[in-house]
């Protein structure tokens, strides 16, 4: 379309719908002269583009004009597009090289199952409605940023399980939110993608989120009813307060690849439904000055690393095994409020145990700056697989109830206050700067 860059040119589909083997501006023109050269139609019509050959279409398409991308090869728009029919991308590639080159917002559009769309070049697109279906061209995901720090205004919908990606080197932003209705978002592709101003939503269960080589940062607190998995090198990084709702399970690593899975708590407040583990291979939290309250039901194995100033406490009735096989369990505060809690690795030597009415089992040699046994709390040393522990403690214990230690020779006796609370151990137990009596 377009001989040369004087000429102008319309194709007036007149209401007709008509199907072409391929698109393309010839010779291929810049967006400033592709003003006069168009596809249009003043009553709604659909264009389909069956292409197998990549090629670059710089002229404009207006009016009610409806776009179907089909054919395996990539369709490239780089006008400033004004139609107001549904844009359609049902096999192959349709990539965005102008930030109106899906025309207007209202009408929305489709990726099915299979299909990509490429957005690149620093783009910021308005509001528009994108539906996605699929794992796109070549498993590289439905909607993917290629270059550049992109910006996709629009909600997104999550139709099927569907992936979304930016390659390294590239940047994501989603300002419209991202909505899964029972369905899986898999983030992945090396680079960076930010949910910016509306969150992540998605009231159906199953309604997860898999963060998979790539650097998702959740910078609105979000809603949708389903688990959250880190792998592969992901890294979850908390921009705001329940970045993950606090219903849902969190899983960093895999077994199927045995890969790294890291989330930054970025000093937010955050509750989750519970923590778990999976491989063999790094795992890590940060809080960054963070608070992580993890408040489950079920019994769940964690095996990584917890760092950083912050406090971690455990609730709900189940129970949390913490085994740091890689890294270490090094952070302000550990608090055991219900159910119980196992540390079958060693606690920073500036970490605090606040044990309220709940169990934590010590199967390792301790050094702490504080132990606080609250009313109803139970401490087991060495009530773990051996070796029994010898524990250490470096600041002052605080009891705020009366306890019975089974073990010691000659038994102590902490001063009586109200409650109750027990420590047992089946090791030596060493205490610096208790104050304590001997039982009489």
């Amino acid at each position: 379309m377009g001989q040369n860059n004087a000429n102008t040119a319309t194709l007036d589909l007149n209401g007709f719908d008509q199907t072409a083997i391929s698109l393309v501006s010839n010779p291929v023109i810049t967006n400033a002269n592709s003003v006069g050269k168009s596809i249009t139609s003043a009553t709604p019509a659909t264009l389909t583009i069956n292409q197998s050959a990549d090629t670059l279409y710089a002229s404009l398409l207006t009016g009610e004009l409806a776009l179907n991308k089909s054919g395996t090869g990539r369709l490239s728009l780089l006008g400033a597009n004004a139609h107001n029919g549904l844009t359609t991308v049902s096999v192959g590639t349709l990539t965005l090289q102008n930030r109106t080159a899906l025309g207007g917002v209202a009408a929305g559009t489709v990726v099915s199952n299979g299909a990509t769309l490429e957005v690149q070049g620093n783009l910021v697109i308005g509001a528009e409605p994108l539906s996605i279906n699929g794992i796109g061209t070549l498993g590289g995901g439905a909607l993917i940023s290629v270059s550049g720090a992109n910006t996709y205004g629009g909600l997104v919908t999550v139709s099927t399980n569907a992936t979304l990606s930016a390659l390294s080197g590239s940047t994501l932003n989603l300002n419209g939110g991202v909505d899964k209705t029972g369905t899986t978002a898999t983030f992945t592709g090396g680079g960076s993608i930010n949910i910016n101003v509306a969150p992540i939503t998605g009231a159906p269960a199953g309604s997860d989120v898999i963060v998979d080589g790539v650097a998702l940062g959740i910078n609105v607190a979000s809603i949708y009813n389903g688990s959250t998995f880190v792998k592969n090198g992901g890294l979850l990084v908390n921009g705001a307060n329940q970045a993950v709702p606090n219903g849902s399970e969190v899983t960093l690593g895999d077994t199927a690849a045995n890969t790294d899975g890291t989330w930054f708590v970025n000093g937010t407040t955050q509750t989750i439904a519970a923590l778990a583990s999976e491989g063999t291979g790094g795992k890590a939290i940060t809080l960054g000055g963070g608070a992580l309250t993890v408040n489950q039901s079920a019994d769940t194995v964690y095996d990584g690393a917890i760092t950083g100033a912050g406090s971690v406490e455990k609730t709900g009735a189940g129970k949390l095994a913490l085994q740091a096989l890689n890294g270490t369990l090094d952070f302000s505060t550990l608090t055991v409020t219900d159910g119980s809690l196992d540390l079958h690795s060693p606690l920073g030597t500036g970490t605090s145990i606040i044990n309220a009415n709940a169990e934590t089992n010590i199967a390792v040699s301790q050094t702490l700056g504080e132990l606080n046994i609250g009313a109803g709390g139970i401490v087991n040393l060495g009530a773990l697989p051996p070796p029994a522990p010898a524990f250490a403690g470096a600041g002052e214990p605080l009891f705020a109830a009366d306890a019975g230690f089974a073990g010691a020779n000659p038994p102590i006796q902490p001063v009586p206050e109200p409650g109750s609370a027990a420590l047992i151990f089946g090791g030596m137990l060493t205490l610096l700067g208790l104050r304590r009596r001997s039982a009489r």
